[in-house]
């Protein structure tokens, strides 16, 4: 977990995909907002087969990592919870 997410760093972010957690690297764009003030705008890249699009989610930073180790363990930790 990072407990304050800077602007424009790079982190690494655990999420859903495809009924498995895995790991992926993000930018914080921006944060959210005082009403929500653990809440980040991040922005992630995915290749597809035949397009590069790019995502905005808004994350809690308790699901951002500094390292992709870090992230992987936590993914690894989800996984087998969800096999359980």
């Amino acid at each position: 977990m990072v407990l304050f997410p800077r602007q424009g760093g790079l982190y690494w972010y655990v999420t859903d995909l495809w009924e498995s957690f895995v790991a992926m690297p993000v930018m914080v764009e921006y944060r959210k907002g005082l009403i929500l003030p653990f809440q980040f705008m991040v922005k992630f890249a995915a290749l597809d087969l035949e397009e590069y699009t790019e995502h905005e989610y808004t994350v809690s930073r308790f699901y951002l990592y500094r390292t992709q180790k870090q992230a992987q363990g936590m993914a690894k930790i989800l996984n087998e919870r969800l096999v359980a």
